[in-house]
């Protein structure tokens, strides 16, 4: 028999009385407009939502509503604004003065997240 099998046997001999597992229930919370409830809440957080239509290109509208920004981080291959992808940093400091970052993120296809950055200091 193999050390595996002897510690399972070890444990099956030592285990006291099991239990079934309770029955788990999620009542998750749903919104009739996940879209209204999204930039409801980004809004009350102090945050901006820029709906984009088909057609829309993400870069002009960043351009847009960053236009002061120089440093721009992104990872993604459709932002083509990006002046780096911080994968390609060796040293995490190289961040230090990054204005914008734009991050993938799982919601709504034409939901545009993003965040400004100010100096860290």
């Amino acid at each position: 028999m193999s050390s595996k099998n002897d510690i399972l046997s070890a444990i099956r001999r030592h285990t006291g009385k099991r239990y079934d597992m309770p029955e788990l229930t999620l009542d998750a919370i749903t919104y009739e407009d996940k879209i209204l409830q999204f930039t409801d809440s980004l809004k009350a957080a102090g945050g901006q939502v820029v709906l984009m239509q088909p057609g829309d290109d993400i870069n002009d509208i960043i351009r847009h509503h960053f236009p002061d920004a120089i440093r721009i981080a992104s990872n993604l291959s459709s932002i083509t604004c990006a002046t780096f992808n911080p994968d390609d940093l060796d040293d995490p400091r190289e961040l230090d003065n990054t204005d914008l970052a734009i991050v993938e993120g799982h919601f709504h296809p034409y939901i545009i997240l993003s965040c400004y950055f100010s100096t860290f200091h």
